[in-house]
């Protein structure tokens, strides 16, 4: 016998592996391996074995039952395997069958099977046979009433599986977050982005007559990118597919790409391919996507928050229109947070009210047991309100989308995050400044180092340093250190801008500038924040002076537009005898060694003219004299034509006052002749 054992799959015992079937067989009662290694109720399955037992009767026949529904029969039959499907119907058969046919009531792991050509006889101890018969009718009255209920063809059961997946629904709708359950689905829905979804603006226009074309979607986050593909999706009724850079491979991108384009065939109607984040998939993804969208295989919609400039194939760019979403205004982001908090209260059935004036009356909801006052009694339909009503002012809504500096998906988490705290504790019914500032916990700044963000900051402090504004440069500095700028980085700007911009206006500033940099290295952050504030304010209040950075300017122009010149033969360079007699440092003359000024030319001939230090002063001077001269002559010219329009206003008086006068004197005489006559 062999020694090897296996682990019964019913019982997970260890069982010897020639009597495993002997084991099945058995109810899992023989032949199991004990831990020092003996075997209980040793039986082999090729043993002819008749063994009674109360609760089990292992039968030598040619086949013997595994279990309810499957019946093994034994090696030397025709037949091997052949299974019952028990059903409803079969069991109810089988009951009532049982008044007309009289069968041998056997256990619950053995009974009689007539198929075509089968007959099978089992031979039970006399001695148990009739408990085991009693025992098999209890059994069998427990199963029948359990496995074959009477139903009542008559009876109304209630049926609420509509309203339990409405509860379902509602209850995981509960559990996702708010950014996500209000997402917008009409354009009704969608607020901000005037520019480029206002009234009669082309991509408005473009969506309500379903002829969206391929397009990127550039904005920072949180301003409703995804939002809109979904819009744009919902309103055309189309399949729709959404991916993300971060996530699929080309692999992904080429299987939704022929999916997209099969729907095509099959409906004649454009799909949509949304790619969040597109800028995450390299040159070789991007390109894949070229063929497609040049035949109009699919409507693509790709999102970033990258520049598509750097961030996108030129290729890609060329075949989509790139429209750019900013920062949401205050009054839009009012109107999401206000939509957001209203669909939230109503899952827990609550209500919201706004508050116009921070110096309301302080809301009191007493108590039921409470005896009230004839003016203070209030009826139930009115407490029931009260207690069910979320309160927010409009002050709190307003500091909650200025914090968040523009980010929907931002301002929306912190109001998530008040709602839950509101919701948790009866006794709190008003969303207050203090659970705002408490989840903010500071102010978001968006920046990235590698973004956009970075070089427009950075640009912004240099500039407001050339311009001696000391305090926008200091504004800037704080925007750049305290959202997580390297504060190295910003003080070998300092460096660049001490020679660049200052220059020869204040020679100290390079001095500094290095002095800054090494400080910084040094101590680092958070300390390090007032050496750049001291350098930075001291480059903008110094004098300026580009006169070297403009002259390299030119000498560079030279050089990109200009031939390469030859350098003259007296001050070339003569380390050997052959350069020497070729001529080399021939002529050369060392000017420490003469007590006069030595004149000799250090430039090629064909530059011998040419200045580069000081044109620029020179021409800027001119310029400015040139201008000044004639704003003067503008202002003579003004000044005597308007002087001229009154010498002209003047006679123009002196003209009516003689008329004046001859028409009083004619007047007079016409008035003396009639007095005579």
């Amino acid at each position: 016998m062999s020694n090897i054992s296996v682990k019964c799959p019913i019982c997970n015992k260890l069982v010897t592996e020639a009597g495993i079937n002997a084991h099945l067989d058995s109810n899992c009662q023989y032949n199991i391996v004990k831990i020092d290694g003996t075997v209980e109720n040793l039986v082999n399955d090729r043993d002819n074995i008749n063994v009674n037992s109360n609760v089990d009767t292992c039968v030598k026949s040619k086949f013997q039952k595994i279990n309810a529904n499957h019946i093994y029969l034994g090696a030397n039959s025709m037949e091997k395997k052949k299974t019952i499907q028990s059903t409803l119907f079969s069991n109810l058969k089988r009951k009532s069958n049982d008044s007309n046919t009289s069968i041998n009531k056997i256990t619950n792991h053995s009974s009689i099977y007539n198929g075509n050509n089968i007959n099978i006889n089992i031979n039970h101890n006399n001695s148990n046979n009739n408990n085991n018969n009693n025992n098999f009718n209890k059994k069998i009255k427990i199963e029948n009433e359990i496995i074959s209920p009477n139903f009542d063809m008559n009876k109304k059961y209630n049926n609420n599986i509509k309203s339990i997946g409405n509860n379902i629904k509602k209850e995981n709708k509960k559990q996702l977050p708010l950014a996500e359950l209000v997402r917008p689905k009409t354009l009704e829905d969608y607020f901000g982005q005037e520019e480029i979804m206002g009234k009669n603006s082309i991509l408005k226009t473009l969506i309500t007559e379903n002829r969206v074309p391929s397009l990127i979607l550039w904005g920072p986050p949180g301003v409703g990118k995804t939002c809109l593909a979904r819009i744009i999706a919902n309103h055309y009724g189309s399949f729709y597919r959404e991916l993300s850079g971060t996530l699929h491979s080309l692999t992904d991108l080429k299987r939704a790409s022929e999916e997209c384009a099969n729907h095509l065939k099959l409906t004649g109607k454009k799909a949509i391919l949304f790619i969040d984040e597109i800028h995450r998939f390299n040159k070789l993804q991007q390109d894949s996507l070229l063929s497609w969208v040049e035949r109009g295989s699919y409507t693509l919609i790709g999102a970033t928050t990258e520049n598509p400039s750097f961030k996108l194939n030129s290729a890609l760019l060329s075949r989509c229109r790139v429209f750019q979403l900013k920062k949401l205004s205050k009054i839009a982001m009012m109107s999401i947070l206000e939509r957001a908090a209203r669909i939230k209260l109503e899952l827990f059935g609550k209500t919201l009210k706004i508050k116009e004036e921070s110096n309301d009356t302080e809301i009191s909801i007493k108590d039921e047991n409470q005896n009230y006052q004839n003016n203070d009694f209030k009826p139930s339909k009115e407490l029931y309100e009260g207690k069910n009503t979320i309160y927010i002012e409009k002050e709190v809504i307003e500091l909650i989308a200025i914090m968040s500096d523009g980010d929907a998906r931002n301002s929306l988490n912190i109001l998530d995050m008040s709602l839950d705290l509101v919701l948790s504790d009866d006794s709190k019914y008003e969303i207050t400044k203090e659970m705002i500032k408490m989840s903010f916990q500071k102010t978001h700044l968006l920046y990235d180092k590698n973004g956009e963000e970075h070089y427009d900051l950075i640009s912004a402090f240099h500039k407001s340093i050339r311009g001696s504004d000391e305090n926008a440069t200091l504004y800037w500095l704080g925007r750049m250190i305290y959202a997580g700028e390297d504060p190295l980085y910003i003080a070998r700007r300092l460096i660049r801008i001490a020679s660049e911009d200052v220059g020869f206006g204040d020679n100290y500033a390079l001095t500094l500038a290095t002095s800054c940099y090494q400080a910084c290295q040094f101590i680092g952050m958070p300390e390090c924040d007032v050496i750049l504030a001291h350098t930075a304010v001291y480059m903008s209040r110094a004098p300026k002076s580009v006169e070297v950075y403009k002259a390299l300017g030119m000498v560079k122009e030279v050089i990109q537009q200009e031939i390469a010149y030859p350098v003259p033969m007296h001050i070339r360079n003569a380390p050997t005898a052959l350069m020497e007699k070729m001529g080399y440092g021939k002529g050369y003359k060392y000017n420490p060694d003469y007590e006069e000024p030595i004149e000799q030319e250090y430039l090629p001939k064909e530059l011998k003219c040419r200045r580069y230090l000081g044109v620029f002063e020179e021409n800027r001077r001119k310029a400015y004299e040139e201008k000044k001269k004639l704003e003067e002559a503008k202002t003579i010219t003004d000044s005597s034509n308007s002087s001229n329009n009154n010498n002209t206003i003047d006679n123009n008086n002196d003209n009516n006052k003689d008329d004046n006068l001859n028409n009083q004197n004619t007047v007079e005489n016409n008035k003396y002749n009639d007095s005579v006559s």
